[in-house]
C-alpha cells in the first residue's frame, strides 16, 4: 500500500491517502497512524509504502476519518460516503493508494 507521508515522529506518521468506497474514490487526510500498527515501512522522499500489521487499523482509521466529515458536512455529503457510515453492507476497507 502507498501514501503520501505528511509528518513523522519517532512513534508515529501521519498520512494522506486515496481509497475506494463503492466505487467512488475519497481522499483521507492528514490521518495519524502508530508505527507500532505499520510493518515494512519504506519511505521515499514524501511517497510511503506499508503493510498494516493488523488489518483493521486502515479500515478503523478511514471509518473515523469520514465520520468526521459526515458529521460536519451532512446533509451534503455524497451517496456513498451516507451509506458506507450507515454500516448497511459491511464495506471493509482495507487497501489504500496515491
Amino acid at each position: 500500500m502507498k501514501a503520501i507521508l505528511v509528518k513523522e515522529t519517532e512513534k508515529a506518521v501521519q498520512l494522506t491517502y486515496r481509497v475506494e468506497i463503492y466505487g467512488e474514490f475519497f481522499v483521507i487526510k492528514n490521518v495519524w497512524f502508530p508505527k507500532s500498527m505499520l510493518d515494512r515501512i519504506e519511505i521515499n522522499g514524501n511517497e510511503i509504502s506499508f503493510f498494516p500489521k493488523n488489518g483493521w487499523i486502515l479500515n478503523k482509521k478511514t471509518r473515523e476519518y469520514c465520520k468526521g466529515v459526515y458529521d460536519m458536512f451532512y446533509p451534503n455529503v455524497r451517496q456513498e460516503l451516507k451509506t458506507f457510515m450507515s454500516g448497511i453492507n459491511n464495506e471493509f476497507i482495507d487497501y489504500c493508494f496515491i
